[in-house]
């Protein structure tokens, strides 16, 4: 058994996935059941790598988990999962953020571009944005990531820009310029191999979640409240208040 393991859960879109990883990468991936929400297929997948590893949850040193924006429920299940194994198991937590996850795929793209734009679909036709400069091995924050208007987001872009993420599908149009460069899907996803490789180096550093840390980044309210405010903010304008 490695002297330290890592759990690592991507449950930000579904269907999400659960790692067991050493320092040299990953042990085991098992990718959550898509008929079933990921609070029921969690447990059963973690409890299946550590099975296949010989290990007990005692033995996690580490819990990473991809933090958002994205999938609320999905955030929520990941962030509880790590108060429940920092409250009993006493392991350190870290959270890492969903748009600095996918923006890892750059350095795979055969142009190797040293800056590049994450934009994420946030429903109501918003998108969840970000900006990411290549440094040493990893693309790291340039603009924290928050809620934008797809083309007020892309108007602040630099030319040429390199912009990934099911965001583009947003607007489509406000993307077409000749110093835009879209890179393909198979590049838009969160993937848990850059989600265990960022966690190893935020633990090299000593970057830990406190208990009141082991939160989520959504950037927005739930949709069920957006409803709710807007059908209030009507009912309000019939009545003429």
């Amino acid at each position: 058994m490695p002297a330290e393991l890592m759990l690592a859960a991507e449950t930000s879109v579904g269907p999400g996935c659960v790692a067991l990883a050493s320092r040299d990468g990953p042990i085991g991936v098992r990718e959550l059941p898509a008929d079933r929400r990921n609070a029921a297929g969690l447990f059963p997948a973690i409890d299946d790598l550590l099975r296949s590893a010989a290990s007990k949850l005692r033995d996690i040193s580490i819990y990473a988990y991809s933090c958002g924006p994205g999938s609320f429920t999905g955030l929520r299940v990941a962030a509880t999962l790590g108060r429940m194994l920092q409250s009993a198991i006493g392991c350190n937590v870290i959270a890492v953020p969903t748009l600095t996850i996918i923006a890892q795929n750059a350095q795979e793209h055969p142009a190797s571009p040293a800056r590049v734009a994450v934009v994420r679909d946030a429903g109501s036709r918003r998108i969840y944005g970000g900006v990411f400069q290549r440094d040493g091995g990893f693309f790291r924050p340039e603009l924290s990531p928050g809620l934008f208007c797809l083309r007020d987001f892309v108007a602040t872009l630099g030319r040429p820009a390199w912009l990934a993420g099911d965001g583009l599908l947003v607007d489509p149009q406000a993307v077409v310029e000749p110093d835009f460069h879209l890179l393909d899907e198979p590049y838009w996803k969160p993937r848990i191999e850059w989600l265990v490789r960022l966690a190893w180096e935020e633990a090299r550093r000593g970057y830990f979640c406190l208990s009141n840390q082991i939160n989520v980044l959504y950037l927005r309210r739930p949709e069920c409240e957006e409803v709710y405010e807007q059908r209030r903010a009507a009912a309000r304008q019939r009545r003429g208040e």
